[in-house]
């Protein structure tokens, strides 16, 4: 009960958190509802995985989620200003703290690098010497549809930044100017779970690059949320505590179900100013959404 209860306040704080500061697109909000956020959701999860018992474990989740939050803040400003390979590692590494610190283990335990849907985690032997895996393998559910529907969306996939990206020919949606039946709107990018997407013609009107930019944030959104997403047993293999059990080359653990990707496109949803946009369009667009 008192896992849940810590965990039932943690989320409070953070949806408070998240509405609070949506009104503000000042980059320095915005690094602080990511450390706060990712601080929050890191306690959540490690109290969903039992990891919280003690006021010091409780400490440890927020502080290094934190720490990941403010990795993950790192990453969006680097892929907002076209480094997108860099931002992309340091967006990884920053969900591999998250995710070791709320399933109990040190915070360099595994570093782990999202390919799709698929995410591969290596143990450092420094830091988890007990690991009977040299790779760890774990499949979203969540990525695994929207990769599809990325696909049948655009014409073509390309790498990325180490990112599976994608490109259209035609605009996503047409529509026009309210009031003004003489200008044309156009949507240029859309971004399904963490695979971008362009329209290459809005080249033609000069936004190509600010397009993946702003997509690519969205991309670390997505991983963001998937560092926060909990695992159940019923869709886990299961470590093996055979005593001189030959170690594994690479070993299938989880099936993740994208359980906070969902929560939060939901929030979105429903919100007139999403959070997502506000952040994609400060850091990428340099303006307020």
């Amino acid at each position: 009960m008192r896992r849940i209860r810590a965990a039932s306040v943690a989320f409070l704080a953070v949806v408070f958190l998240y509405d609070g500061n949506a009104a503000a697109a000042d980059r320095p909000a915005i690094a602080a509802v990511n450390i706060g956020m990712q601080a929050g959701l890191t306690l959540v999860r490690s109290a969903i995985q039992r990891k919280v018992r003690s006021r010091r474990q409780l400490l440890r989740s927020l502080l290094w989620g934190g720490v990941s939050g403010a990795g993950f803040y790192g990453a969006k400003e680097l892929v907002a200003s076209e480094r997108f390979a860099p931002g992309w590692i340091v967006a990884n590494v920053a969900m591999s703290v998250s995710e070791n610190v709320a399933v109990g283990l040190h915070p360099l335990a595994q570093i782990g690098y999202s390919v799709g849907p698929v995410r591969f985690r290596v143990p450092l032997p420094n830091f988890q010497k007990e690991a009977d895996a040299h790779v760890y393998v774990d499949v979203s559910a969540y990525q695994t549809v929207a990769l599809v529907w990325a696909i049948a969306d655009h014409d073509r996939m390309r790498l990325k930044g180490g990112m599976l990206a994608f490109e259209r020919d035609a605009p996503y949606r047409e529509s026009q100017k309210a009031g003004d039946p003489n200008v044309r709107v156009f949507v240029g990018g859309r971004t399904a779970g963490m695979f971008p997407g362009v329209w290459t013609g809005i080249q033609e009107f000069g936004f190509l690059d600010d397009s993946w930019r702003h997509e690519a944030v969205h991309s670390v959104q997505s991983l963001q949320f998937d560092a926060v997403e909990p695992s159940f047993g019923f869709l886990t293999n299961e470590r093996q505590a055979t005593p001189n059990a030959k170690k594994h080359l690479i070993r299938v653990e989880h099936v993740k179900l994208g359980l906070m990707n969902f929560t939060d496109e939901a929030i979105e949803s429903a919100s007139q100013r999403p959070w997502r946009e506000i952040e994609a369009y400060r850091l990428a667009n340099d303006f307020e959404f």
